[in-house]
């Protein structure tokens, strides 16, 4: 079997990271061009979209994976639309950080079993990973020139602004990785774009905090990264961050702007907790895309472990 990993063109660097991981920890050949793959992930943010997409794979009698960035914030919130895209038997495998089943019983009511059950045996509820031989701590510590960074292209779901304004009022400088935007306090906030991974080390270990505030739904990949580098994440206190940030994070209500510079303002006047070695070690334990990714595939294609397994005990054998 082959696979095509590679998220579309125009979506964000972060799924470019998880088309790469994936790439590195397949059991499988990635190949370049879906045309010459048997198995398509497929990278969702929207619904029509995802339909159409898995309509053509299906035609042309191919297998598909889907990773669930989206789905409240999608044009079809309920999911009741999902359910048969996750349930098809061409689906192999359904990755989110969200809990799927939990958010089936929500709309489902008393009738929520028979839909969760129909995609549960291939639903991995997994974090986005982070590569941890690129982010890492400096040499010597660095000195934390930054209250905190951000990023992110649309300020008003990114609380982009209301974290500058929190900023502000503690006189403090933020960093911001992403286009320029209206309402910019160039005495606050330093904005680039397009910079290096290597650049943005140097940035995540010279800032107290990350910024993972996206409203509504998400992840925020930043938080992983900053947490390797030192820099504490800053998340809303909902149960997407929560289940997978824990202690690790600083939380705020989602309010509305006023309330969310309010509640960012008192974290940064707070007692700042520095991310210890220890810390960082059990991130990367958890959360090193060499253990995301492969478990991954490990509920994609078990059969393809069963046999990687099996090639390796052999080696030993004659070794």
């Amino acid at each position: 079997m082959k696979a095509f990993v590679a998220p579309p063109s125009g979506l964000s660097r972060a799924m470019s990271r998880v088309g790469r991981a994936l790439a590195e920890h397949a059991p499988i050949k990635i190949v370049s061009d879906d045309v010459d793959a048997d198995l398509v992930v497929l990278h969702v943010i929207g619904y029509p979209e995802t339909v159409t997409a898995i309509d053509a794979l299906k035609a042309r009698g191919k297998k598909y994976a889907i990773i669930q960035y989206c789905l409240r914030s999608t044009q079809e919130k309920d999911t009741h639309k999902w359910v048969p895209l996750w349930a098809d038997e061409d689906c192999l495998c359904v990755w989110s950080y969200y809990d799927l089943v939990a958010l089936v019983r929500e709309d489902y009511g008393d009738d929520w079993a028979d839909a969760a059950h129909s995609f549960a045996h291939k639903f991995y509820h997994g974090p986005m990973g982070v590569d941890s031989r690129v982010f890492r701590r400096g040499k010597s510590p660095a000195q934390k020139r930054y209250t905190i960074v951000t990023s992110g292209y649309v300020p008003e779901s990114e609380s982009i602004l209301e974290t500058q304004t929190a900023v502000a009022a503690v006189g403090g400088r933020m960093f911001h990785l992403g286009p320029g935007m209206v309402g910019f306090n160039l005495n606050v906030t330093t904005q680039e774009e397009d910079i290096s991974d290597a650049y943005l080390v140097d940035i995540l270990n010279s800032s107290h905090y990350v910024a993972a505030l996206r409203r509504c739904e998400g992840f925020e990949m930043p938080a992983l990264e900053g947490l390797l580098c030192g820099a504490r994440p800053v998340c809303f206190d909902r149960p997407h961050y929560r289940n997978w940030f824990q202690d690790h994070a600083e939380y705020v209500p989602e309010g509305s702007p006023e309330d969310t510079s309010k509640a960012l303002e008192t974290v940064f006047r707070g007692n700042y907790r520095p991310v210890s070695e220890d810390e960082r070690q059990a991130i990367v334990a958890r959360f090193d895309w060499s253990v995301v990714a492969t478990q991954f595939w490990k509920v994609c294609l078990p059969s393809s472990f069963v046999r990687v397994e099996n090639r390796r005990k052999r080696v030993l054998w004659v070794g």
